[in-house]
């Protein structure tokens, strides 16, 4: 899935570079051509954790470097389209993401879906070490990183963008599997899309690789 998903990303833009960081309770055993592998110090099945939040913070600090913006996409997260990117050219935030899979009422403004979102590089730099206080709400939920993330970038920025997606205000950002029937439309209809949260089924992602792309 992580193959595909670069496959994908390198066919909608051209990256300065891209960075694959290795979970070391999962740690990736092959190399990639398009991609760096760098091992992470901390990590868990999934980014909750002050400690593993850090690290990955720290990840992105490097991702940073000789950009203008960095994207942080999961390994089941497609391309369908540049639709993310044209927007993201055209209004300029700091932040740019799409909402979170959630009821609406228990999301702070300006929250974004941790799936895949972009955040501007000199934002990524002043991210602070010591969290700020405003995270330890979210404590109760084990402290999931996009939430944490957004926490942070609202202390740093009020320039986000909060895009709309398949599950959300009808929009085009992101079409979630588990959510919505887009997989089985048309493939113009599904390049509409700027990405498809294929939830950790390869199956999916396969067919949607084949429908959008014609290739696996």
């Amino acid at each position: 899935m992580l193959e595909l998903s670069i496959m994908s990303s390198l066919a909608q833009r051209d990256f300065n570079k891209i960075f694959v960081f290795s979970d070391p309770n999962d740690p990736i055993k092959k190399t990639f051509s398009d991609a760096v592998v760098i091992p992470r110090e901390k990590g868990s099945l999934k980014l909750y954790g002050l400690d593993n939040i850090r690290d990955m913070h720290s990840c992105m600090k490097l991702a940073a470097e000789d950009c203008d913006y960095v994207l942080k996409k999961d390994s089941d997260i497609l391309d369908c389209s540049n639709y993310a990117y044209r927007e993201l050219e055209n209004g300029s935030w700091d932040c740019y993401g799409t909402f979170p899979m959630a009821r609406s009422n228990i999301i702070p403004e300006n929250h974004f879906n941790g799936n895949a979102y972009f955040i501007k590089s000199d934002i990524v730099k002043r991210f602070p070490e010591k969290f700020p206080e405003g995270v330890a709400v979210w404590g109760l939920l084990d402290y999931p990183e996009d939430m944490v993330t957004s926490s942070i970038c609202a202390t740093l920025t009020g320039n986000t963008r909060i895009d709309g997606a398949a599950h959300y205000r009808d929009g085009r950002y992101l079409f979630d599997v588990f959510l919505s029937n887009v997989a089985s439309k048309s493939k113009d209809e599904i390049k509409r899309y700027g990405f498809a949260h294929c939830r950790s089924n390869y199956k999916i992602m396969e067919y949607l690789i084949l429908k959008i792309y014609d290739a696996a």
